[in-house]
């Protein structure tokens, strides 16, 4: 089971998410170390290493999904210093836990290529 302890904004967890899912399938990392591998790089993660892909004039509206506060938000966040580091507070990656098998996730089977 993989969730959250608390509510994570929206761009935070799709962040983390995103480069947890790549942990576990394209670098084969066992579930908690794809966890915390995906947690320290959002703590670290700087404003210019997200801005082409999660807060370009294109992105901001198809992530707010037509709600102005959270079109503002992220507005407000592409806006910071290139060095800004917007999630290294635990409030946006402490509260995602990994519960259950932390292994490696089997190979699939029967798989076409």
């Amino acid at each position: 089971i993989f969730m959250s302890r608390w509510s994570v904004s929206d761009i935070a967890t799709a962040i983390l998410m995103e480069r947890f899912y790549k942990n576990l399938f394209d670098r084969h990392c066992p579930r908690h170390g794809a966890l915390r591998e995906a947690q320290l790089y959002l703590r670290g993660v700087t404003v210019d290493e997200i801005r082409d892909e999660w807060l370009s004039d294109e992105m901001i509206p198809s992530l707010s999904g037509g709600a102005a506060e959270t079109e503002q938000y992220l507005a407000e966040l592409a806006q910071q210093a290139e060095d800004a580091r917007p999630f290294s507070h635990p409030r946006h990656w402490g509260g995602f836990i990994c519960q259950g098998d932390p292994s490696l996730l089997p190979a699939p089977h029967g798989v076409l290529e």
